[in-house]
């Protein structure tokens, strides 16, 4: 029988998308929005790559994964792209 449920392995790489999902949303959506903050968006990304480097190092490794991920779908479907 398949498995259901995540492992805390799969369930922390989640959180790293969310969180990395989440911080671009706000930047997009709420903070370039802000008259007194917009000006400070490289400043606080400088500061956000400080403090939580896997955030963004898991934003890499999803494109990445992406491109490997569709190439496979592609081969397997048997398309030419």
């Amino acid at each position: 029988m398949a498995r259901n449920q995540l492992n805390k392995g799969e369930r922390d790489g989640i959180r790293l998308l969310a969180d990395l999902f989440v911080i671009k949303d706000l930047t997009k959506n709420v903070l370039e929005k802000d008259k007194h903050i917009s000006p400070h968006l490289k400043d606080l990304d400088i500061i956000l790559k400080k403090a939580v480097p896997k955030v963004f190092a898991a934003e890499v490794e999803l494109q990445k994964q992406i491109k490997e991920v569709r190439q496979y779908w592609l081969t397997k479907l048997g398309t030419d792209e």
